[in-house]
């Protein structure tokens, strides 16, 4: 991807550009070793990418990057097939517990 100003891109490609971001200066500013080293995605994080999506996106995107999987007890066989499922449906998409998007709507 060449360099410039782009909207309405998704956030997997945007990670995927090897430009300085927030993140990454935010972390220079902490420790310089620490802005080389990928962030992994925290549940923090993910909540966070939720709120942005939907506050300064939209619920279009927000849709169709975000989805709410309905409350399941994924300790049960019948849980974690259906939670399976569902990621399957969803690919490519970030999964939000319920009451996570919850707590999105409330912000």
């Amino acid at each position: 991807m060449k360099p410039g100003l782009y909207e309405d891109i998704p956030f997997e490609e945007y990670k995927k550009i090897d430009a300085i971001n927030n993140s990454r200066l935010t972390r220079l500013n902490e420790c310089p070793a620490a802005a080389l080293i990928k962030q992994e995605d925290t549940p923090a994080l993910s909540l966070g990418r939720a709120v942005h999506s939907l506050v300064l996106e939209g619920a279009e995107v927000f849709n169709r990057e975000f989805a709410v999987c309905p409350p399941c007890d994924k300790r049960t066989k019948a849980g974690k097939d259906f939670y399976a499922s569902f990621q399957v449906e969803n690919l490519g998409k970030s999964i939000l517990a319920a009451d996570d998007a919850d707590k999105v709507m409330a912000i």
